[in-house]
């Protein structure tokens, strides 16, 4: 049956012999959808593991079709030839980290140019804001009340 199999589908006789495995969950692979569920015209997307079926080799992933635009899909086999399944990512988390790395200096690049980098973020300065607002806040407050009602009289 192994030779037979060899001869017409060559990938799923690799994928006997040499089984490929799962990946992690949490862990990001790419999912390939068949025509026309994806917008766009986009034949791959990228997708979460969100759980794992080793005993078939099956995974169920959250799959990022846009930024606000995801779908849960159960039970995804691993693609073979041009069937609707998932692929493992090309990019491992280093190479991923690498390239955020090198797009934020380039960021920074253009948005700074020959000017000095700033030493503070602009989320380090946002989060001190929201704490010195906090604290404004939860001061007492000095005065008359806001809407405050006049003092009734006791005539009547």
């Amino acid at each position: 049956m192994g030779m037979y199999l060899s001869t017409v589908n060559k990938e799923a006789s690799d994928e006997i012999m040499n089984p490929t495995p799962l990946p992690e969950i949490g862990s990001s692979v790419v999912y390939c959808p068949r025509p026309g569920e994806v917008r766009a015209g986009k034949k791959r997307v990228p997708a979460l593991v969100i759980g794992r079926d080793v005993d078939n080799g099956l995974l169920d992933l959250v799959v990022i079709y846009d930024a606000d635009d995801f779908l849960s899909k159960r039970r995804i086999p691993r693609r073979m030839g041009e069937d609707q399944g998932w692929e493992p990512s090309s990019d491992s988390a280093t190479a991923v980290l690498e390239k955020l790395e090198t797009f934020k200096s380039e960021l920074a690049e253009v948005l700074f140019g020959n000017h000095a980098k700033p030493t503070v973020s602009v989320l380090d300065r946002l989060d001190n804001l929201a704490t010195r607002l906090a604290v404004l806040e939860n001061r007492p407050r000095v005065g008359r009340p806001p809407n405050a009602k006049p003092a009734e009289s006791g005539e009547d």
